[in-house]
This record gives structure tokens, C-alpha cells and sequence, in this order.
């Protein structure tokens, strides 16, 4: 439980932080935080660039993270829209190889084919005609 509390905490956490800093606001205070952060991790970046010997990207303009944003969130929208519209074709798939799956149990086809050898059911003998029907 303690785990799980502490979990909580970060979480609710981090979204108060990025509400207060702006993130959650329209896209101008968005972007003067993205710059802000950029500015103040530039510094860093320099020392990490001098002290790693692979080279680190620059963070990309915000420009170029609106653009990304757009681009890859329309790819998410069309990638779902295509997967609802094969969905019907895929529990298709799923249904016949989950079918063939069970056909090839042996202990599936042993429950299936007793029902299929059971004897038939006793014939219902015919009953006596009902003395009250029968004419005077």
C-alpha cells in the first residue's frame, strides 16, 4: 500500500507541476516553456557534450516540435481509424485460429465428439387415445 501511495505522490506531483508551469495552457505558454527549459539546459548539454565522447543532439527548435506533434498525432488518429476499420476482418482471423486451436486439443475434440456419439434419445411411445375424445 505504502507503494502504491508513493506512486500516487509522484504522479500527482509531476501533473501539479506541469499545470502550474504552463504545460496544460494554450500553446504560446507552452511554447516559453519549452524555450525556458531549452536555455536552462543548454549549459548542461555543453558539459555532457565535452565530458561524453558520442555526440548529443540539440534539442530541436519549436518549430520543429510543433510540426513532429502534428505529424505523428494525425499518423496515431489515421493508424487507430485503419484498425477499427479491419477490426471485423481481425476477430475473423482470431476466431478461426482460436476454433482450429481448440479442434486440435485432444481433449476438446474427445468433449466435443461425445456429444456427438451419444445415443439417441429413447423414442416417445405413442400414447393411448383419450377415452373422453373417443364419440358415444
Amino acid at each position: 500500500m505504502f507503494k502504491f501511495a508513493v506512486k500516487v505522490g509522484i504522479a500527482g506531483g509531476a501533473v501539479y507541476y506541469l499545470a502550474d508551469q504552463g504545460v496544460w495552457k494554450d500553446s504560446k505558454e507552452t511554447t516559453k516553456l519549452y524555450e525556458k527549459i531549452n536555455e536552462t539546459l543548454k549549459p548542461y548539454m555543453q558539459e555532457a557534450r565535452a565530458q561524453i565522447p558520442i555526440e548529443i543532439p540539440e534539442l530541436p527548435s519549436t518549430n520543429r516540435v510543433s510540426y513532429l506533434t502534428k505529424q505523428y498525432w494525425n499518423q496515431g488518429v489515421t493508424a487507430t481509424f485503419r484498425f477499427l476499420g479491419d477490426f471485423p476482418t481481425y476477430v475473423s482471423d482470431w476466431t478461426s485460429k482460436g476454433i482450429n486451436a481448440a479442434k486440435s486439443n485432444e481433449e476438446i475434440k474427445k468433449f466435443i465428439d461425445s456429444f456427438s456419439s451419444a445415443p439417441p434419445p429413447a423414442a416417445i411411445a405413442p400414447q393411448a387415445p383419450n377415452e373422453a375424445a373417443k364419440p358415444n
